[in-house]
């Protein structure tokens, strides 16, 4: 599937929207949504940087400090995940699982752009 940049920015929205909606207890059904939006919005920030650097030419140095920076905002994404998810959430041990895979995922990028 071809995903343009567009497509990002309206996923952080509702992502965004969703998160805020739980914060603020707007929603009454289910204690998940605000980590699984962060997760997401993780991905989806690592995702659309990864696709504005196929779409626009940047040298390798200001790429590689982009990435630093998108990879600190993924992780700090990460950390409020697992704070907004409580452990007696059903999906808690999935999200956590999913969110250490993510982390071993990010620590490669780190690894292969020499920004450890």
């Amino acid at each position: 599937m071809h995903r343009t940049i567009h497509d990002y920015a309206a996923s952080r929205i509702y992502l965004e929207e969703a998160n805020r909606l739980q914060k603020e207890g707007k929603v009454d059904v289910s204690t998940w949504i605000s980590g699984v939006s962060l997760f997401e919005l993780a991905v989806a920030e690592l995702r659309g940087y990864e696709h504005s650097l196929k779409s626009q030419e940047k040298d390798v140095q200001e790429a590689k400090a982009g990435w630093g920076s998108v990879l600190k905002l993924a992780e700090s994404k990460l950390d409020e995940a697992m704070i907004a998810s409580p452990n007696s959430v059903d999906l808690s041990t999935r999200l956590d699982s999913r969110v250490m895979m993510l982390r071993e995922e990010i620590n490669t990028k780190r690894e292969m752009l020499g920004l450890l």
